[in-house]
C-alpha cells in the first residue's frame, strides 16, 4: 500500500471518526478506503467490497439467508406488495 496525507474539513473528519466509533469501520484507514472505493465505483464497475465493511456484512448475511432457503421470489414479492398497497390505499378525494 501507499501512504498519503490528506487534509479534510473538520466536519468530514468528525463524520469519519464517528463511523469508526459506531463500529461501522475498524479504523479511519478502512473508512477512507471505503469512501474512495465508492468514488471509484462511480466510474468503475470493478470495485472490491471490503471485508468487514457494512456492505460486506449485509451482503454476507443476505447470501447466508438465501443458502438457508429463506429467500423469496422477487416477482411474487412485488406482486404481493403492490396488492397490499392497493388494498390499503385511500382513493384521492376520499375522506380519511
Amino acid at each position: 500500500m501507499k501512504t498519503l496525507t490528506v487534509t479534510l474539513p473538520a466536519e468530514y473528519a468528525d463524520w469519519l471518526e464517528a463511523r469508526v466509533a459506531a463500529g461501522e469501520y475498524t479504523t479511519l484507514d478502512e473508512a477512507v478506503l471505503a469512501a474512495v472505493n465508492w468514488l471509484k465505483s462511480e466510474s468503475d464497475d470493478d470495485v472490491p467490497i471490503l471485508p468487514g465493511s457494512k456492505l460486506h456484512t449485509l451482503l454476507t448475511e443476505g447470501v447466508e439467508s438465501l443458502d438457508r432457503g429463506e429467500g423469496v421470489d422477487g416477482e411474487e414479492f412485488m406482486a404481493e406488495l403492490i396488492a397490499r398497497l392497493s388494498e390499503s390505499a385511500t382513493p384521492v378525494g376520499a375522506a380519511g
